[in-house]
């Protein structure tokens, strides 16, 4: 269901006005709070995304959740023409991804951390991968893929929840 500018409180809405009620997804790949990066602190953005995770939870007690960490953030100017030297938007997601990463139990929840796949040597955004300090380009998304596939494809063999 990835809305392009989503962010936590979009994700939430959905939920609750009943995006989950006619599927039954075995997993729900979940990557979100780099749009709250501007507005809200790391805790805010983790205990937004704590709350979609136990949405998820609730309505749908069989489904896993792979929750996948933001792409670093470098400079860049955003959509609204704002712009952003990475420095504080970076800081704000690698700290979320810190804060998120918590909310895996290692077999409902599991976390994915694409942080050494989206950086360079040197730890800031790889431009080979990311056109635009943030988003993939079509190396990226293949990167993405070979670095979730394995996990995801687990958690889908995975024996079913009790619920």
């Amino acid at each position: 269901f990835g809305i392009g500018g989503d962010r936590t409180e979009n994700i939430l809405w959905r939920i609750q006005q009943g995006e989950l009620d006619n599927v039954t997804p075995k997993v729900v790949v979940l990557m979100i709070g780099t749009n709250n990066s501007f507005a809200n602190t790391p805790a805010q953005i983790a205990a937004a995304t704590g709350k979609i995770v136990d949405q998820i939870k609730t309505k749908r007690p069989g489904t896993r959740v792979l929750l996948v960490s933001m792409t670093p953030r470098g400079a860049r100017t955003n959509s609204q023409g704002q712009q952003d030297d990475g420095v504080r938007t970076g800081t704000t997601v690698r700290e979320t991804n810190k804060l998120t990463q918590k909310l895996a139990d290692g077999d409902r929840v599991r976390w994915l951390d694409l942080t050494p796949v989206f950086t360079d040597a040197d730890g800031k955004p790889s431009a080979a991968l990311l056109y635009d300090q943030l988003h993939p380009n079509t190396e990226g998304y293949a990167a993405w893929d070979k670095a979730m596939w394995p996990v995801l494809d687990e958690m889908l063999k995975a024996a079913p929840l009790t619920k």
